[in-house]
């Protein structure tokens, strides 16, 4: 009786203790692995996210990271395969985020969803 409710005991604490990632739906393996890797980074603070946008007729996913290990963060912008498009980060506090990309302004990016953020 008194192995069994501690057994009971420690596959509740188990469970109770992981932290299931909540990614969106249809999200590419790829960037289910950016994800991951976000979430295991200490450096990623609260505010970084990953978003699906639709740009020059494609779909590309923009992580943007929040402060911490690196001056002021840093922004990523990734095709459906994980191709790197382009990336900004910052350099002795002075943050640029991510404006030209292959001669368009980013802003033109249509936001379609948020997939990921801390």
């Amino acid at each position: 009786m008194r192995i069994s409710i501690c057994l009971i005991l420690f596959i509740g604490i188990m469970f109770s203790s992981c932290e299931k990632i909540k990614i969106a739906r249809e999200t590419p393996k790829c960037i289910k692995e950016k994800i991951k890797e976000q979430k295991k980074n200490l450096c990623a603070h609260e505010g970084s996210t990953i978003s699906e946008h639709l740009f020059q007729g494609e779909t590309v996913y923009y992580l943007k990271m929040e402060g911490g290990c690196i001056w002021g963060g840093s922004e990523f912008l990734y095709d459906s395969d994980c191709g790197l498009i382009a990336q900004t980060k910052s350099d002795l506090g002075y943050y640029q985020a991510i404006d030209t990309v292959r001669g368009e302004a980013f802003s033109n990016a249509e936001l379609v969803r948020v997939v990921w953020e801390k």
